[in-house]
């Protein structure tokens, strides 16, 4: 697979990609999906990063539910 940036072009083999996971808050309220299942789905995806957003509540509460 190739890309094309500022550089010229870039190959990238199939190995080199990764899922990059992003767990926003207020979306696993909208669709009634817990941290959890949402961590779980990632894993067996292989996702190799994650990162939680959550823009709406306080930090207190982002600690508690992390």
């Amino acid at each position: 697979m190739n890309f094309i940036n500022l550089f010229g072009i870039i190959s990238l083999k199939r190995q080199d990609l990764a899922i990059y996971a992003l767990l926003d808050y207020d979306i696993l309220l909208k669709y009634d999906i817990t941290i959890e299942e949402f961590i779980k789905t990632a894993k067996g995806l292989k996702a190799k990063i994650l990162q939680y957003r959550d823009k709406n509540s306080s930090l207190t509460e982002k600690k508690n539910r992390l």
